[in-house]
């Protein structure tokens, strides 16, 4: 997998470290990105994120892969998860 270090990118664009930190964190606001949204991961990254699968049920949290299809199919109806892990694939 390709990889650049950000502060080479930094460099290359001629942008200070504080002023692309600030921009960052406007576009994650505005797109509404956070790292438990499975919109924002890599689709061959999906079934193996434990966090896109937890969700609260009655207080408690659980891994929905663990849970019964009828409490799958009201996490995918509620748009809380992607797909439904049993199905093992992606939509």
């Amino acid at each position: 997998m390709p990889y650049v270090a950000v502060n080479a990118l930094y460099e290359v664009f001629d942008v200070a470290t504080s002023t692309a930190a600030n921009r960052s964190r406007q576009i994650r606001g505005v797109l509404h990105m956070n790292p438990w949204d499975y919109r924002w991961l890599l689709l061959a990254r999906l079934q193996d994120s434990p966090f896109i699968w937890m969700i609260t049920v009655d207080g408690f949290i659980i891994d929905v892969r663990t849970a019964s299809r009828n409490i799958q199919l009201l996490a995918l109806e509620k748009g809380l998860i992607p797909f439904l892990s049993s199905d093992c694939h992606e939509p």
